[in-house]
């Protein structure tokens, strides 16, 4: 069994990335990486390939150094044994380098009203909660929605790009 939790990844010029794969064998399996092409990944400069095992399960890092954009495209994780072999892909595209500083915002009481996201137009309330957020400029291609978690201080965005959603966030109390 195979199992690639995030097959969709994107990474920006210059970006160290890691890719991630996950298999169960029995017998034990011989795991390896591959590009698009067939070529098989061999562990250098560029790359480095993890793998920690734990019984008949693997854990498999692909660790791709410095992208550029020949890095871009696909990927596949292979498991190989004497039952037979199984594969997974994940397709690395290219993304916008983030250029946007990270802003520190107040959050009103009031659930209802619009808050100051950092944009210098208005916003509104006293001041009552911090919100940590950092969207890149290039919207686009993002749709983004600002989240706001109930009451245990947890603020982030939630992004949609492409296929998958993301999300990121920070806890903090007061």
């Amino acid at each position: 069994m195979l199992t690639i939790s995030n097959q969709l990844v994107g990474g920006y010029i210059g970006q160290d990335i890691k890719l991630e794969c996950h298999t169960e064998a029995f017998p034990t399996s011989i795991n390896f990486w591959t590009t698009e092409k067939g070529d098989m990944i061999v562990s250098g400069e560029k790359y480095e390939a993890i793998s920690t095992d734990s019984g008949y399960n693997k854990y498999m890092i692909l660790k791709i150094r410095k992208l550029s954009p020949q890095d871009f495209g696909s990927y596949k994780c292979v498991a190989k044994n004497s039952l037979g072999e199984t594969d997974g892909f994940i397709k690395l595209d290219q993304i916008a380098v983030p250029s946007r500083p990270m802003a520190i915002t107040e959050e009103p009481d009031d659930d209802s009203k619009d808050y100051d996201d950092g944009n210098n137009d208005g916003g509104n309330g006293g001041p009552s909660e911090t919100v940590f957020n950092s969207l890149p400029t290039d919207n686009s291609s993002l749709n983004s929605d600002a989240v706001r978690w109930s009451h245990d201080r947890v603020f982030g965005w939630l992004s949609s790009v492409g296929c998958c959603w993301m999300a990121s966030t920070l806890v903090f109390g007061r």
